[in-house]
């Protein structure tokens, strides 16, 4: 099976008009896989299944914008589009939280309204905040932060001793997470006229284990 390549690694001479969702295509791919080796983690590496989460979102966020840019494109020149889009999606950084804030105030993704323990600013901090903490040791993490006012966030209020709810040790970001992709794969599927195919992201994953992953993933 053909593994699918990294927008840098395009090759310029391969993009026609026709390549716009090729390069859709890779983005969203590439978010896919990190949702699968998120998927892959959960149980064993939590946090790490966090930061692939955030992975994908980003990429999927990224994805979507891209597409906006394309379609504003009147002459495809294959090396000043590929440019283009790095430059893009480098402007937009890792700032998942303003990323979907953003989308969803332009009424492309919805507010989420599944009922949790912690609100969707909560569930967006914590997901940009696995995309540090799994990387590096941090003096404070984010289950022991302060919100606006000063109080503890996640200070469990009724325990006699100083407990904490940890949002990166749970499912709730992951479950946040995979609604938002879903709902903007959604949304590119309508804007840009294209199919995002459900075939395995890599010929090393099972039959078994794709399927698995994909009653989680792509069933709404």
């Amino acid at each position: 099976m053909r593994t699918h390549r990294a927008p840098k690694d395009l090759n310029p001479e391969e993009v026609s008009e026709l390549g716009r969702q090729e390069i859709l295509q890779t983005w969203i791919k590439s978010g896919i896989e990190d949702f699968y080796l998120s998927f892959e983690l959960d149980e064993r590496w939590h946090r790490h299944s966090t930061f692939y989460c955030h992975q994908g979102l980003e990429k999927i966020c990224k994805a979507y914008h891209i597409g906006k840019y394309l379609m504003r494109l009147e002459n495809l020149n294959a090396e000043s589009t590929l440019k283009g889009v790095n430059k893009l999606a480098k402007s937009l950084n890792h700032k998942l939280f303003r990323m979907v804030k953003c989308l969803q105030s332009r009424g492309v993704l919805p507010a989420y309204t599944t009922r949790s323990l912690y609100s969707e600013d909560d569930l967006l901090k914590g997901l940009e905040a696995a995309y540090t903490e799994v990387r590096y040791p941090v003096p404070l993490p984010f289950h022991l932060t302060k919100d606006q006012h000063g109080k503890e966030r996640f200070r469990i209020p009724s325990a006699t001793l100083k407990m904490y709810h940890d949002p990166l040790a749970e499912t709730a970001p992951l479950s946040y997470a995979r609604s938002m992709a879903k709902a903007l794969l959604k949304k590119i599927e309508i804007e840009f006229a294209m199919r995002i195919p459900e075939s395995k992201v890599s010929g090393k994953i099972s039959d078994k284990d794709w399927k698995r992953f994909t009653n989680i993933f792509f069933t709404i």
